[in-house]
């Protein structure tokens, strides 16, 4: 007969096995089309940047989007996202979604055209948790 244990030191293996069950019934339940999806910065072979998400049901979800200290201010980010956003656009996506921690990212978003649809204060201490979605279609 089943048990419940309780761990307070999982096993990476074990919570991706939950993971892939979760994401499975609820692609099972919304009959969803992941594709993966990213765009990269390199120089001298190394990785200095980068966006990474899927597109589903038509929608480009971003995951990630990072720019080492040394690149960053110089535009990078913005460049990331207008190469991930138009390779969802030519996927057929109609927005795209991306969430943050921090204030001052929602702020460079939301100048790239991205609305806020959610804030939740202090979601991890001090850091409010920011859903938005910017249209990629006209």
């Amino acid at each position: 007969m089943p048990e419940i244990i309780l761990d307070e030191n999982p096993a990476d293996t074990d919570i991706q096995i939950l993971e892939d069950g979760v994401t499975r019934y609820g692609r099972n339940l919304s009959q969803g089309d992941a594709r993966p999806l990213a765009c990269w910065i390199r120089q001298d072979g190394q990785l200095r940047g980068g966006v990474c998400g899927r597109t589903e049901l038509g929608r480009l979800f971003i995951q990630y989007l990072w720019v080492d200290e040394a690149q960053r201010g110089q535009g990078w980010a913005s460049a990331l996202l207008n190469q991930i956003e138009a390779a969802a656009r030519e996927r057929g996506c109609r927005d795209a979604l991306i969430e943050t921690l921090l204030d001052p990212v929602a702020e460079l978003y939301q100048r790239r055209g991205y609305q806020v649809l959610a804030c939740i204060p202090d979601w991890v201490g001090r850091f409010s948790r920011t859903i938005l979605c910017k249209p990629l279609q006209d």
